[in-house]
């Protein structure tokens, strides 16, 4: 959910097509299989994106 942002049909949210206003929230699926490290990068590219 973005608050700001029209309601439509997306398969993809691109935030410099949306007046680069990110997410409040992003939910991840986890496996198994994903590392440590894979997730701390994930968290750092969304802090660096300003989703909340």
């Amino acid at each position: 959910m973005v608050l700001g942002r029209a309601k439509k049909d997306r398969l993809s949210y691109l935030q410099w097509q949306e007046n680069d206003i990110p997410p409040q929230v992003v939910f991840e699926i986890l496996s198994p299989s994903n590392t440590t490290s894979e997730i701390d990068k994930k968290l750092l590219l969304y802090d660096r994106y300003g989703v909340e």
